[in-house]
């Protein structure tokens, strides 16, 4: 039987979908103002300068736009080639030792055009609105009423723990954990519904596609979320449905484990060559304490700390978003005891998330986890392939901050759909009062100002890299001094932007800065840092293959004079002060 009205059935449904492209473009639209707005710092010369916290590190900012630089010089070349990366020169698989990001591969265009600056800029500003934009997406598959997910999804994309550490950009991007909740899920409930075995193995599918994009921006994160979903994660399994669920987990399985092996080996290969772990005295002190849970980042406008804490990163997300979480677990409690039907968001997922934020909380405490006598770090770093890597317990807070926003979106949802008098008056308070904590929700923790940082441009090759581009052969390296002092990242800021210049000049260099160091940059950075040019430095520097020495300044010209006469041969004293050596072949 056809309609009477063809015309008008057409016309609603191009008006049902105007309606729905305009909300989204609004929302969008909003998304994105608040995005460009929190970083505006970003946006004043987004071609030279990227912006960083006011505790944030310069070196750690510029590394990651050399890591970007790599990934787009190396995107058809082999694995082998790929791992080989032309720092600490002549080591091999130094590009394992920091986190590769292979997804930034895609940002190939603007980089390979010099645009190093904007490139990172913009893959900014694409993880905060994505991480609103995927908070929204999951919470209405949870059936969380739109001015709730709306608020959480700008809560999520202010999150304090993300601005605070913005120039620790692979870390920004919580979108693709919020897709990979949102895809198991979607699982979850294909196989309670019986929705037929394809549709749940493409769901399986989408899962573990969403954990590769996880590990392809940041293995860390990748680690800590299959941590914690290992440890959660069996709440959110259709247990009653286990005969109809597994090709999803199976489906899941077959396309990370795929996909990700080659890249979690290579890694694995090289970090334990060098025999790399980290000291328990770093991840203690990288390990949260009970007292940070209570402690405000400066952006916070409600109230101020009574007792100033020596912390590094405050790991409150905000009081009234916490209490608003807490609300929803004892609501959930109450609904679970008095076995009265779920409304609204699921009584599994809010389960979930109770779990997820705790575990979450539990492993931040690193290595003040435990007693005195039993530690229970070290068993995860033993027992988990990877976790002796892991330097920075305290970044379980991304996820406990996340968790708590997603559950007060929830808690926010019970207060707008809980039955009021069937009054004017009545149902306004309720509005009001609803618009007002969706208002601190979204708003409760303000990013700080930014400050921003210059970037070396990728287009311009600098005159010492001229001088050595010619005359340099293969299996030969170059050397810049001054060598970093010591092993603080601040010591490394000029050391990343030669990285940033001779990887652009395709110069492999001796100098390097990554997550770890090998043995050889602590030996150079002994022997280049004592009084005078000894014959122990002209000995390494000959066994390590580095055929160019550049002097960025007068001490270090000096230094290289104090060799013996004949080691060095100098090749052009440039108009910027730099002067050039080459080391003369032995006689």
């Amino acid at each position: 039987m056809t309609s009477e009205h063809p015309q008008t059935d057409a016309t609603s449904l191009v008006e049902s979908w105007r309606s729905r492209a305009v909300k989204a473009i609004a929302v969008v639209a909003l998304l994105c103002g608040v995005a460009v707005y929190s970083t505006s710092a970003a946006w004043r010369n987004p071609t030279t300068s990227v912006a960083l916290p006011p505790q944030g590190s310069r070196t750690v900012a510029l590394f990651n736009i050399w890591s970007m630089l790599w990934n787009s010089k190396q995107i058809l070349t082999p694995q082998l080639e790929w791992w080989n990366a032309p720092v600490f020169f002549p080591e091999q698989g130094s590009f394992a030792w920091s986190e590769p990001q292979p997804i930034t591969m895609l940002l190939t265009p603007l980089l390979q055009n010099g645009q190093g600056a904007l490139a990172y800029n913009l893959l900014l500003l694409f993880s905060l609105v994505m991480n609103g934009l995927l908070t929204l997406r999951l919470l209405r598959f949870w059936q969380i009423c739109l001015p709730a997910r709306l608020a959480a999804a700008i809560a999520v994309l202010l999150l304090p723990m993300v601005h605070e550490q913005l120039d620790v950009l692979q870390l920004t991007a919580l979108w693709p954990f919020l897709w990979l909740l949102t895809a198991a899920s979607a699982l979850n409930r294909a196989a309670v519904d019986a929705t037929g075995r394809l549709r749940i193995t493409l769901h399986g599918a989408e899962t573990g596609l969403a954990f590769v994009i996880i590990a392809a921006g940041s293995v860390h994160h990748a680690l800590f979320v299959a941590l914690l979903m290992g440890t959660t994660g069996w709440i959110l399994v259709p247990w009653t449905r286990l005969s109809a669920w597994w090709p999803g987990l199976l489906a899941s399985a077959v396309v990370s484990l795929s996909l990700l092996l080659p890249l979690l080996l290579s890694m694995k290969e090289s970090l334990e060559r060098h025999k790399f772990e980290r000291s328990e005295s770093l991840v203690e002190k990288l390990s949260v304490d009970l007292v940070d849970f209570s402690i405000q980042p400066k952006g916070y406008w409600l109230f101020q700390n009574a007792t100033p804490h020596k912390t590094w990163s405050p790991m409150c997300p905000g009081y009234v978003r916490c209490g608003l979480a807490g609300l929803a677990a004892v609501l959930l409690l109450a609904k679970v005891l008095t076995g009265r039907p779920a409304s609204g968001p699921r009584s599994r997922e809010l389960l979930f998330l109770i779990a997820f934020a705790c575990a979450s909380f539990t492993f931040s405490l690193g290595m003040h986890l435990g007693t005195e006598s039993v530690k229970v770090w070290p068993v995860l770093t033993s027992a988990i392939p990877g976790f002796g890597h892991v330097r920075s317990p305290f970044r379980f807070g991304y996820f406990f901050q996340l968790s708590i926003v997603l559950l007060a979106a929830a808690g926010l949802h019970t207060i707008l759909r809980r039955p009021v008098p069937d009054s004017r008056f009545a149902r306004r308070l309720q509005l009001t009062i609803a618009c007002g904590v969706a208002a601190v929700l979204a708003f409760e923790i303000l990013p700080q100002p930014l400050a921003t940082i210059g970037v070396p441009r990728i287009s311009e090759k600098p005159d010492w890299a001229d001088v050595i581009a010619d005359r340099q052969q293969h299996g030969e390296g170059t050397l810049l001094l001054p060598y970093a002092v010591t092993s603080r990242a601040v010591d490394f800021e000029q050391t990343v932007r030669w990285m940033i210049q001779a990887t652009a000049a395709d110069l492999p260099l001796a100098n390097g800065y990554s997550g770890f160091f090998p043995k050889s940059h602590f030996q150079l950075q002994r022997t280049l840092n004592e009084p005078t040019c000894t014959a122990a430095a002209i000995r390494l520097i000959r066994n390590r293959r580095i055929r160019f020495v550049v002097a960025v300044d007068a001490d270090s010209s000096n230094w290289l004079q104090t060799a013996p006469p004949g080691t060095f041969q100098i090749l052009q004293q440039l108009d910027s002060g730099i002067t050039v050596y080459q080391l003369v072949p032995a006689g």
